[in-house]
């Protein structure tokens, strides 16, 4: 096969686009680059590539969502996506358990991060905790900063501030 940075055409930069479209926070591009990529033949052809891959990507998506505050929408997604990689955790090993955990890890976060953003503190606690757990078996640096970022606000808010201040602790130490 030919190395995508060799034809820039393909369709392999499709999903890295979005990804710095969503990072630059230009909702727009970063959906029209989604649009691109999953109108090619390939995206519903359920015998192409890795479903955990595929089902990555869609939490990209979810972040395209959220982004234009179209919170049920994300909410749908990644609660879809907890569920297909729980079972990754639970009935797999190797690589598809690895994906099992890190797909966890990012779902959980951003779902925590939805509900932070619509003031449901207990919810965003629970997700928040999840993810940490995995970020932190998965010694992932920024997701356990964010994690602890969420973990610190949600424990504020529901009146704990002796919680929120040791997770503020340990996201400034990371930081």
């Amino acid at each position: 096969g030919v190395d995508k940075a060799d034809n820039p055409k393909t369709e392999d930069w499709s999903l890295d686009i979005v990804g710095f479209y969503i990072e630059i926070g230009q909702y727009d591009s970063a959906l029209h680059y989604w649009n691109h990529y999953t109108s090619l033949p390939n995206w519903n052809n359920p015998n192409w590539g890795w479903r955990p891959g595929k089902k990555l990507a869609l939490t990209g998506l979810a972040q395209i969502y959220t982004m234009n505050r179209q919170y049920d929408s994300a909410i749908v997604l990644l609660k879809d996506n907890l569920i297909y990689f729980d079972s990754l955790l639970r009935y797999t090993t190797g690589n598809y358990h690895h994906a099992g955990d890190y797909g966890t890890m990012i779902a959980s976060i951003a779902l925590s991060t939805i509900y932070d953003s619509l003031k449901n503190y207990n919810t965003s606690l629970q997700y928040a905790k999840d993810g940490f757990n995995h970020a932190n078996a998965m010694n992932s640096r920024p997701e356990v900063m964010h994690a602890c970022q969420l973990l610190s606000r949600a424990y504020h808010y529901l009146n704990n501030n002796d919680s929120a201040y040791t997770y503020l602790e340990k996201y400034v130490t990371l930081k």
